[in-house]
């Protein structure tokens, strides 16, 4: 497993949040302004192809509606759970080809992350940058 790490978006510098620190699988991710404390919610590691929060050790899952949200690895599930790094910060799904997105290029809080079609030229709202935690 990797050192914890926050993942940016070049939309407007948001990271990637469990929403409401919740733990509880089934749980949405979006994209929300990085906390100075407090922030396990938005620490994540790499392990083998899963992208796992470090708030509660569930993994990056694409649903049945192409919303990201938390769920148990399960290899049942399948490759809707890895992930690898592409060129240009793309995050792509092996299951589905699709990339992390900010639904709608919207830079609001809460905004819900998508699986979407990777746009081209890339888009801010589709493309990524990590950093080392504090701690690491």
């Amino acid at each position: 497993m990797s050192l914890p790490l926050f993942i940016h978006t070049r939309l407007n510098d948001y990271v990637l949040d469990v929403a409401g620190e919740r733990t509880k699988p089934g749980t949405p991710v979006i994209a929300y302004p990085k906390k100075s404390v407090n922030y396990q919610n938005q620490l994540w590691t790499y392990s083998g192809d899963y992208i796992v929060s470090y708030l509660n050790g569930l993994v990056l899952t694409v649903d049945g509606d192409n919303n990201i949200v938390m769920e148990a690895m399960n290899p049942q599930i399948g490759d809707q759970q890895k992930w690898f790094m592409a060129d240009g910060g793309f995050i792509v799904n092996q299951g589905t080809g699709l990339v992390l997105d900010v639904k709608g290029n919207n830079p609001e809080p809460r905004t819900p992350i998508i699986a979407y079609t990777r746009k081209n030229p890339p888009a801010p709202n589709q493309t990524w940058w990590v950093e080392s935690s504090p701690s690491s």
